[in-house]
């Protein structure tokens, strides 16, 4: 890149930090590389390694501003340096270039960082796209939350598989790479989730989906692993099971709020993640309100338990460039094994989601059949777990009219408006 800075006309920047090879007539290359560059209260820090090949000469994280500290590197790094290399590339020279390195970093980093561009009226500027409708914005932050054992993460390993496969059964999407990083559960866990829900699918998935374990380990720990992989796999979609392990604090403070969703930012492409709710409330996510403000959509998830199945609701509670979509519905079944089926739901197999398990009888019915058109006082029944009796009472009001034979049982519809 152009610099004013003689000596670093080699300088490369990219989302990971800068690079400055220094050529030299004898020997292997030699590369500083300045990561992790960020400021503090007393100034700009970075941790800096000087490479010789690729193979680390000398490698230190302080504030670049300090003359002991950037001395002290560069003079270790020269002795790691072959009698040649050191009459080709005197300590002076190396000093000055470091210098001068360390000096851009405190300068010029972070305007380098930011972009002021006029506003053209007659640019042609393309709508954000959603690679999961409507869930999913390419390179947005999406937020899913809801209670304990609501489902969560099934549904995430549900559209991680059906990214991965291009699978649309059940959501308009774009095929992409995908990297669940799990620091919530059990690795057997997930990867015994996974293995049921590809059953229950019948499908094999391909090796574009990457899974990360790291239970109770802060989620900065993991983050240079994560950035070589999005580095390697254009594309990938990371899935971060949940936002109470990223680890940097307590989730109601504001700052720690921030400065997880920064470190989530910071994977430099596409990000979903878990959010839980308080106790005694599924209304919202628990935490700092910075949370919901940094999320391009928020989606919430509540469930409801029937005997071998699990309703799970999705409600987009808030979305930035996207009109607010109905509320959805899954369907999970459990057998002796775990997880054996999968499927849409529908709204009146699970009353309790739909308005809060204040659904009446008589509208459960009557939403079932406006989806199925005519069914039986059996079939009603089974289907809306409401006991026979007492669908067979409602079937004779005014609501509800024969809508013909099924062999010898009375079919049953909607009376017209």
């Amino acid at each position: 890149m152009d610099t004013k800075y003689p000596g670093l006309e080699g300088l490369s920047l990219s989302t990971d930090g800068v690079d400055l090879p220094i050529p030299t007539p004898v020997g292997q290359p030699i590369e500083l590389k300045a990561r992790d560059i960020r400021r503090e209260r007393t100034g700009v820090h970075a941790k800096i390694g000087i490479f010789l090949g690729g193979g680390p000469l000398a490698f230190d994280s302080f504030n670049v501003s300090r003359s002991e500290e950037r001395q002290r590197l560069v003079k270790a790094a020269h002795k790691g340096l072959s009698e040649p290399q050191q009459a080709a590339l005197p300590l002076g020279t190396f000093t000055l270039i470091f210098n001068l390195f360390c000096l851009w970093l405190s300068q010029e980093w972070e305007l380098q960082r930011v972009t002021v561009r006029g506003f053209n009226p007659d640019e042609r500027v393309v709508q954000a796209r959603l690679l999961v409708r409507p869930y999913v914005l390419d390179h947005g932050g999406t937020i899913f939350f809801g209670p304990p054992e609501a489902g969560k993460t099934y549904v995430l390993l549900l559209m991680a598989l059906c990214l991965v496969l291009g699978d649309c059964r059940f959501w308009d999407l774009q095929r992409r790479p995908v990297c669940f990083v799990n620091l919530e559960r059990p690795p057997d866990s997930v990867e015994y989730r996974l293995h049921r829900l590809c059953a229950a699918l019948q499908v094999r998935p391909d090796p574009g989906l990457f899974l990360v374990h790291g239970r109770d380990i802060p989620f900065a720990m993991a983050m240079p692993k994560l950035q070589a992989l999005r580095r390697e796999t254009p594309g990938v979609i990371f899935i971060v099971d949940s936002l109470s392990r990223i680890g940097a604090g307590s989730l109601t403070e504001d700052d720690v709020a921030r400065s997880d969703i920064a470190l989530l930012n910071s994977l430099g492409t596409t990000w979903i993640a878990l959010g839980h709710t308080p106790r005694g409330s599924g209304e919202h996510l628990f935490g700092s309100m910075h949370f919901d403000a940094a999320a391009d959509i928020m989606v919430s998830v509540k469930s409801e338990r029937q005997e071998t199945r699990l309703g799970v609701s999705l409600e987009v509670t808030k979305g930035n460039d996207i009109a607010r979509p109905p509320m959805e519905y899954l369907s999970f079944g459990f057998g002796a094994d775990g997880l054996d089926r999968v499927g849409r739901g529908q709204s009146w197999e699970y009353p309790e989601l739909v308005l809060g398990g204040k659904v009446p009888r008589a509208e459960r019915v009557k939403q079932y059949l406006e989806d199925v058109d005519r069914a039986t006082a059996d079939e009603i029944a089974a289907k809306t777990s409401i006991d026979a009796r007492h669908v067979r009472t409602l079937l004779q009001t005014p609501m509800f009219q024969r809508a013909g034979k099924d062999g010898r049982a009375t079919l049953w519809g909607l009376t017209p408006p």
